[in-house]
């Protein structure tokens, strides 16, 4: 009888003893209900999340803990808690403080390079904004280029026309002036030929010499309208006068002969 007292006794002492512990939250969304019944959600209190730290107050047999946080206490299941704490919490202070020394080493080598980065962002803003300066002069450069060609091709165009039309007027000119000159030359020759010789004394010296002038005249006229026919003719006279020559020689050659003989 006394060893069942005296092991209901430890077994108090054990649950206490385990009761009044600090236990973290094993799941998130667990919940701290008003009573130990999770029927429905009226009875809930708080809901905590994982590795939240909680003060258990005593455990009951049915697999309920009464905790507290803070300034609230109720009921949670005892599976959701655990006594071993967090990674976290049981990592070594010098292990953060060396983990929090290589951080800060990293940001502010992050900080360097971001600022270096921004430093080549800002050159290449400059340099893309001159680019853009230097595409829009060699855009304008090559519209005023096109803009004078068009106008030296209708320039070039014009003068082509006006060297044509020069021609032209030249050619004109040309046939123009020949027309007026074989005019002035039959005016002369007609005036020549046909000078009133009302206001003259008539005699037969005068009267001779106008007919040898008309004479003349005509025959220049007509020398110079056949000069192939007189040159043709002249040519046959000649090959006659050289042919006759040729006969008389060779005739005295034959006389020469004959008489030696006899």
């Amino acid at each position: 009888m006394n060893k069942i007292f005296s092991f209901i006794f430890l077994l108090l002492l054990s649950v206490n003893s385990l009761a009044n512990t600090t236990v973290f939250v094993i799941n998130d969304n667990t919940v701290i209900r008003s009573d130990r019944s999770d029927a429905d959600s009226k009875n809930i209190i708080k809901n905590v999340m994982k590795d939240q730290q909680l003060q258990r107050l005593t455990m009951h047999y049915s697999g309920w803990s009464l905790v507290s946080l803070e300034d609230v206490s109720g009921w949670i299941l005892s599976d959701r808690l655990t006594t071993t704490p967090p990674v976290l919490i049981t990592t070594d202070s010098n292990n953060n403080i060396d983990q929090i020394v290589e951080l800060n080493k990293e940001l502010a080598q992050l900080k360097d390079n971001i600022e270096v980065l921004t430093q080549k962002n800002s050159l290449l803003k400059s340099d893309n904004t001159k680019l853009n300066n230097h595409l829009l002069k060699l855009e304008q450069t090559v519209s005023d280029l096109t803009r004078k060609n068009m106008l030296l091709k209708s320039d070039n165009s014009q003068l082509n026309t006006d060297i044509e039309g020069f021609k032209g007027d030249t050619k004109s000119l040309n046939i123009e002036h020949k027309v007026q000159k074989n005019s002035l030359e039959l005016d002369k020759k007609s005036t020549i030929v046909d000078e009133p010789l009302s206001d003259l004394k008539p005699t037969n010296l005068a009267k001779s010499s106008l007919k040898d002038t008309a004479t003349s005249i005509s025959f220049i006229d007509n020398l110079n309208t056949n000069w192939i026919y007189v040159g043709i003719a002249i040519l046959l006279g000649l090959v006659l006068i050289v042919f006759s020559i040729y006969n008389n020689n060779k005739r005295r050659h034959f006389d020469l002969n004959t008489i030696r003989r006899h």
